[in-house]
């Protein structure tokens, strides 16, 4: 028995149904539809102001996007998963753009990695700042309730 299908037995019980290659994205909701591709550059990061709360940062076909992990009391996974965006009027992703003029930047994956927190630390600055409850957050990002 192969690791996947050990892992199904184990986790079907509890209601847990694992994604097979053949699932596709319009099996997805809408809000995860226009993810876009894989990310260039990552970031995990656990919170020190919230408590329970994780942050994993991606740079997707040159768009920061923040994933907010957080407790929550709702069953079944009791967490909730919110996706932080900067607005379609911000500058945030033409940054990343610059970055791979050598002229202007030597080494593009460490700029990268710096510009990518910086963006990060914004993000996750205006989500702070609104209300994850009732979705109501500041004009730069935009917010949407991933998993619940």
């Amino acid at each position: 028995m192969d690791l996947d299908a050990l892992l199904a037995e184990v986790l079907t019980p509890l209601g847990v149904v694992l994604e097979s290659e053949s699932d596709t994205m319009s099996d997805l909701a809408a809000p995860e539809a226009d993810a876009g591709g894989d990310p260039t550059c990552t970031m995990f990061q656990t919170s020190r102001e919230h408590y329970g709360v994780f942050y994993r940062l991606d740079l997707i076909d040159g768009q920061p996007e923040l994933r907010v992990i957080m407790p929550s009391d709702r069953p079944p996974a009791r967490m909730t998963i919110f996706r932080v965006r900067p607005a379609p009027t911000s500058d945030m992703p033409s940054w990343f753009a610059r970055l791979h003029d050598s002229e202007m930047v030597g080494d593009s994956n460490a700029a990268c990695n710096h510009m990518l927190f910086a963006c990060g630390e914004i993000l996750k600055n205006l989500f702070w700042a609104g209300n994850p409850e009732t979705l109501r957050f500041p004009d730069g990002i935009l917010v949407t309730r991933v998993f619940d």
